[in-house]
C-alpha cells in the first residue's frame, strides 16, 4: 500500500491549528497562575483581617481588596466550557501527529 502524499495546504492548516492550540494553552496556563496568585493574596488578606490590631481604615481597605479578589477568582474559575475546545484540539492534533509520524515512518522505510 502506497502512503498518501501530504500537500502543503494540509500541512499549513495543521501548523496553523497547532499554533492556535499552543497559544490557547499558554493563555490557560497564564490564567491558572493568575488564579493561584490571587488565591495566595486572598489568604494573606484574610490572615491580616483576622488580626484585631489593624486600624479601621486598613481593615476596610483589606476588605475591599478581598472582595475584588473573590470576584476575580469567581470569574476566572476553570470550567469545562472554557477548556473543552483547547482540550479536544490538543487531543485531536496530538493524535494526528502520531498518525502522521507513523505514515512518514512507513513511507521512509518502505
Amino acid at each position: 500500500m502506497k502512503p498518501r502524499q501530504l500537500d502543503e495546504t494540509a500541512l499549513a492548516a495543521f501548523e496553523s491549528d497547532l499554533k492556535e492550540v499552543a497559544e490557547k494553552f499558554l493563555a490557560l496556563r497564564d490564567r491558572y497562575f493568575d488564579i493561584r496568585r490571587a488565591h495566595r493574596r486572598q489568604q494573606a488578606i484574610q490572615a491580616d483581617i483576622s488580626q484585631a490590631t489593624l486600624p479601621e481604615p486598613e481593615l476596610k481597605r483589606l476588605a475591599t481588596e478581598l472582595e475584588d479578589l473573590e470576584t476575580k477568582l469567581e470569574s476566572q474559575l476553570l470550567s469545562w466550557e472554557t477548556v473543552k475546545e483547547p482540550f479536544w484540539q490538543a487531543l485531536r492534533f496530538g493524535g494526528l501527529g502520531v498518525v502522521i509520524g507513523w505514515l512518514l515512518r512507513g513511507w521512509m522505510s518502505g
